[in-house]
């Protein structure tokens, strides 16, 4: 059997499993999303009233300028700045095309390996 056959079957298996759960755990789930929603309701103006001091709070440290921390909690403050990248297609096609300009730029050139990875869904 192959790797690309049997990786169709546990998906297959995957997704009757996630089936078997949310059917099995259909009552529980709704007794849960009936509390959620009434925690919600309850929480509403709480979370509402956070809002607004997170707002003012972050209103209030663009003029402190520095972070803040107290018994009570912390407000970290990071200063604006211009972040700068360059399109690295482009500047390799260049550098193909021109050896002085690959002289150039080729010792700031950076290559970072990145590991193969996958992403599951099942429909």
């Amino acid at each position: 059997m192959d790797e690309k056959y049997e990786v169709k079957q546990k998906l297959t298996q995957m997704k009757n499993e996630k089936k078997n759960r949310d059917e099995e755990c259909s009552q529980l789930n709704e007794s849960i999303k009936i509390l959620q929603d009434e925690l919600n309701v309850i929480s509403l103006p709480f979370e509402e009233n956070i809002a607004k001091l997170e707002y003012e709070i972050k209103e209030l440290m663009l003029n402190v300028g520095e972070s803040v921390r107290t018994l009570d909690g912390e407000v970290t403050f990071r200063r604006d700045y211009d972040r700068i990248s360059y399109n690295s297609k482009a500047l390799d096609a260049i550098c193909n095309d021109n050896s002085f300009v690959k002289t150039l730029i080729k010792p700031y050139r950076k290559v970072s390996h990145i590991d193969a990875s996958s992403s599951i869904k099942t429909f």
